[in-house]
C-alpha cells in the first residue's frame, strides 16, 4: 500500500519517537547524520562539538535506541 504524505508507518513513527526521547544533542546527532546526510565534521561544526564528540552521541543514541526497539532499527 502506499504512506499518505505527511504520514509515518508505524514502525518508523516508534523509531523517531524514540529518537525525540533522546537527550538533546544525541537526538539532533541522529538526525542530522540520518535525515540530512552530514559528516561528523559538519555535524560537530553546526552544534559546535568536535568529531569525537558527535561520534560518542551517536554511538548513545544507537545503543539506547536499539534497546528500546529491539529488531525495528
Amino acid at each position: 500500500g502506499s504512506v499518505e504524505v505527511g504520514r509515518l508507518d508505524p514502525q518508523t513513527e516508534e523509531v523517531w519517537s524514540e529518537v525525540r526521547a533522546l537527550p538533546k544533542r544525541q537526538a539532533q546527532t541522529i538526525a542530522l547524520f540520518y535525515l540530512e546526510g552530514l559528516s561528523y565534521l559538519e555535524i560537530g561544526a553546526l552544534l559546535g562539538c568536535g568529531e569525537t564528540t558527535v561520534k560518542t552521541h551517536l554511538r548513545r543514541a544507537r545503543e539506547t535506541l536499539a534497546g528500546r526497539l529491539g529488531d525495528a532499527t
